[in-house]
């Protein structure tokens, strides 16, 4: 089973040398930082839609990567969004932290398909951002695809930007879904919805979860397992609540 997440905009600059692995993809995202690097400051505002302060921290973050670089941080430590704040990592124990490696995995625009331990550099790309000779949506692809064909389950709780990739595995990815009902009207709230991608992968890391099943008893900030709603390929949780 592999838990899949999206990776955030938000980003730690926390360094270190040792004790990481190299990501498996790796090749394919220098052909990228290349492709980066030719960009001056006009096409980076005009390709990520940038301007002011964020252009020039992300033109100078992209003057500074490196093919080879000797400092790096383990990808679930440098995303620090929502998602990533709902997880416990400076209090997994050896066997949390086997679960949390063996079996998370982050889809990224950079580096392809991440584990956790994988040291990686900051960066600014998603696949809605278009380089002058590489489609980043095709030249992942394949890739990811052939990273997770093999795996009996997927339990999807990524974003749609990502997790798309997995449609033609279909029958193999479990999606939850956080739905807000206020007065009987059932609405996705985007930061509720991170937030709770966040703390059922944490929950699968706690409980060391193998299956789909076993996920029916989560019942973290107000939500719970809706039978009725769910399907074999999506598992829905759902607060109510009334407004005053």
């Amino acid at each position: 089973m592999k838990i899949i997440l999206s990776p955030s905009k938000t980003q730690s600059t926390v360094n270190q040398r040792l004790g990481l692995d190299h990501p498996k993809y790796l090749k394919y995202t220098k052909e990228i930082i290349r492709e980066l690097k030719q960009l001056n400051k006009e096409e980076i505002s005009i390709m990520m839609k940038l301007k002011g302060k964020l252009l020039d921290e992300t033109s100078l973050m992209i003057k500074n990567l490196k093919l080879n670089p000797k400092e790096l941080t383990p990808s679930i430590q440098l995303y620090t969004g929502v998602v990533y704040e709902s997880l416990n990592i400076n209090d997994y124990d050896d066997f949390e932290l086997n679960y949390l490696n063996n079996s998370v995995r982050i889809i990224s625009a950079m580096y392809g398909v991440l584990s956790p331990m994988d040291g990686i550099q900051n960066y600014r790309l998603d696949f809605t951002m278009k380089l002058k000779n590489i489609h980043l949506t095709q030249f992942w692809k394949e890739i990811i695809l052939k990273e997770f064909k093999n795996e009996d389950l997927i339990l999807d709780c990524a974003s749609l930007e990502f997790s798309h990739f997995l449609n033609p595995l279909k029958e193999k990815v479990h999606r939850v879904e956080f739905i807000d009902v206020v007065d009987g009207q059932e609405k996705i709230i985007s930061y509720n919805a991170k937030k709770l991608r966040g703390l059922m992968a944490n929950y699968c890391i706690r409980h060391q979860v193998k299956s789909k099943h076993e996920i029916y008893d989560f019942c973290e900030e107000g939500y719970v397992y809706d039978p009725t709603s769910s399907t074999n390929q999506i598992s829905v949780f759902k607060r109510f609540s009334t407004l005053e």
